[in-house]
């Protein structure tokens, strides 16, 4: 399981931070949008895999931070303070 996630971090995560600037969701002013390059992942994958010495202190923070996020759940969808309408936590809705 944790390589599953040390895998989806390097994948998605590392290179969203590495090589994109976040941009401001023009919907919204509050939320940025991250955008990943894929050639970017499978260039920080292949550096990854090969034990880039620059990448070592990025990949220490990641892999303690999704330790320290692994003792954190399990988490359910009906974990959730917001109510639907039919007062079901188990129905569907949206926040927008």
């Amino acid at each position: 399981m944790r390589h599953f996630v040390y895998y989806i971090v390097v994948t998605l995560l590392l290179p969203s931070l590495a090589y994109s600037k976040p941009k401001r969701n023009p919907d919204s002013d509050s939320s940025p949008v991250f955008c990943a390059i894929p050639k970017s992942i499978t260039n920080t994958k292949t550096r990854v895999t090969a034990d880039d010495p620059a990448l070592k202190p990025a990949m220490a923070k990641l892999i303690q931070e999704a330790e320290k996020t692994l003792k954190n759940g399990p988490f359910s969808v009906v974990d959730t303070t917001i109510i639907p309408p039919s007062g079901n936590k188990h129905d569907y809705m949206s926040r927008v």
